[in-house]
């Protein structure tokens, strides 16, 4: 955790769980309506790779938030987590 604090990662991993999300929002329903021609495994595989990769960036995220030196690495990224965090609920909540 220490190495993660001095090397400032915590950035980055916001940076990723963000750029997913938006590429899960916007590039991913593209991919799985058919306008790019792929079969069904393919389909199924790169949704299961997506959202594996934004569970697991998002479990490591909530172990280091658990501590208060890296809640307050984060800055003003903490605002962009709460947004994303927000979004992520009001989409549950929608459906």
């Amino acid at each position: 955790m220490k190495i993660l604090l001095i090397l400032k990662k915590v950035h980055v991993l916001i940076n990723e769980i963000l750029c997913i999300s938006t590429w899960r929002q916007e590039i991913l329903p593209k991919l799985m309506t058919g306008e790019v021609n792929k079969d069904l495994m393919e389909k199924s595989y790169l949704l299961y790779i997506i959202l594996y990769h934004e569970s697991v960036v998002i479990s490591l995220l909530e172990v280091l938030l658990f501590h208060a030196e890296m809640c307050a690495a984060l800055e003003d990224l903490a605002i962009e987590l709460v947004d994303y965090c927000a979004a992520e609920i009001t989409q549950l909540i929608s459906q």
